[in-house]
């Protein structure tokens, strides 16, 4: 039986599946779009890189305009100013929803193309199957926890690649295998925590 992974600690938001049977685990993470969730996190993120895109081009601005201003104040009237003052706030306001949208386009669109890679994790007690394909290629692995064997797992904890979260599991000859990019830190935080249960380590 498949179980959406709704209990414990784990958020109610994940889609990753798991099966449970004779000992071991699999755990599923097909492709799919970003939830809600995740384009809402991704927005508050955009929002924060617009801003700080936004605040370094008005400060380039005004230190291009301020000689020119400051030589001509005398000569403004207080209707001029307050005209200057509020065509700027709205420059700045355009400018920021302007960079916030560029940015959380880009970031969607990364996120998107994370979310498209399928994996497929087998743990039994002493062993790993890892199968994933996608935009980041096509792998196959057969691990173990056994010492001296080959491709033995040592840990699993959380990177990155291309930007995106990603768990990594630690090779005893120092490889890195990334899997399940873009999912976020409670999820991988489970699957890490799953995985070195079953697998014994």
């Amino acid at each position: 039986m498949t179980h959406a992974l709704t209990y414990d600690t784990f958020p109610p938001h994940s889609s990753l599946r798991r099966e449970v049977a004779d000992g071991g685990i699999k755990i599923t993470a097909a492709a799919e779009e970003p939830g809600p969730r995740a384009r809402r996190l991704e927005k508050q993120r955009a929002a924060l890189g617009g801003a700080l895109l936004s605040a370094a081009l008005l400060a380039a601005f005004v230190l291009a305009v301020a000689s020119t201003y400051l030589a001509h104040r005398r000569y403004m009237g207080s209707w001029l100013f307050a005209m200057l003052v509020v065509a700027f706030v709205v420059f700045c306001a355009a400018l920021f929803l302007l960079m916030w949208r560029a940015a959380y386009a880009a970031r969607i669109e990364r996120l998107e193309r994370a979310m498209r890679q399928t994996t497929i994790l087998v743990a039994s007690p002493g062993r790993l199957l890892v199968e994933t394909a996608g935009p980041f290629g096509q792998q196959s692995y057969d691990l173990c926890t056994r010492v001296g064997g080959p491709y033995r797992v040592t840990d699993f904890r959380l990177g990155s690649i291309e930007r995106h979260n990603c768990l990594l599991i630690v090779l005893a000859t120092g490889q890195l295998v990334r899997i399940l990019p873009g999912r976020d830190d409670p999820e991988l935080n489970w699957v890490a925590r799953t995985l070195r249960g079953t697998v014994g380590l």
